[in-house]
This record gives structure tokens, C-alpha cells and sequence, in this order.
């Protein structure tokens, strides 16, 4: 359904689709106060793909600075999570990044997934 709507396109209600599910998540972990990464990574890296895709990278951004839900002390440990279109995380933010003008991080993002 997200890319449906991000092609017709629909973006916001394809952000506020895996926004809310995201939002779900959260408030699901925050209540049991603990975070499993595996219970978590899909709407995670889905919620921060659509939003790039959306053309929104500073809240990609925001998002990967931000969410407790990494389950990650930082996001090194989680380059190759991929998302619907098995993208990994770390060209997501590597795009997000590049877009923001910080093409330096960009930079060290994809020479790490090369690494890995």
C-alpha cells in the first residue's frame, strides 16, 4: 500500500501510513519499557524509507538521530537492515544526508556498506 500511494502519488498519506503504524510500535514498546530490535526494525527502517522517498530527508534524519527504537547504540550496527525494497539503512541515510548537503557522513555511510 506505502508504494501505491508514494507512486500515485499520495506521499503524505503514504508517510502518515507508515507513521502511524511506527507511532504504534512505539508506544507498544515504551509501554512493555523495554525494545527489541527485531520487533521493531521493520516500522522503523519502513517509516525512515518512506519519508525519503517522500522527499522528507531531515526527518529521515531526525528519525535516525532521535528514535529509541534502533535497538543500537549507534547506527553502524544496523547498515544493512533493509526495508520494503530492500534498500539497506545505511544508503537510506546516506541519501538522506546527501540531500541535506552533508555529503561527508554520505560518504563514510556508503564506504561502510562497501566495508561490510
Amino acid at each position: 500500500l506505502t508504494n501505491l500511494l508514494l507512486e500515485i502519488p499520495r506521499k503524505k498519506e503514504a508517510v502518515d501510513l507508515t507513521r502511524r503504524v511506527y507511532d504504534q510500535v512505539l508506544a507498544s514498546d515504551q509501554s512493555k519499557r523495554w525494545y527489541s530490535f527485531s520487533s521493531t526494525s521493520d516500522a522503523l527502517v519502513s517509516y525512515a524509507s518512506t519519508l525519503l522517498r517522500a522527499g522528507q530527508a531531515a526527518e529521515v534524519i531526525r528519525l535516525l538521530n532521535d528514535s529509541p527504537l534502533w535497538g543500537a547504540g549507534d547506527l553502524g550496527k544496523v547498515l544493512t537492515v533493509r526495508d520494503y525494497e530492500q534498500a539497506p539503512v545505511g544508503f537510506i541515510a546516506a541519501s538522506a544526508f546527501h540531500q541535506q548537503g552533508q555529503n561527508d557522513t554520505a560518504l563514510r555511510l556508503v564506504l561502510s556498506l562497501i566495508h561490510i
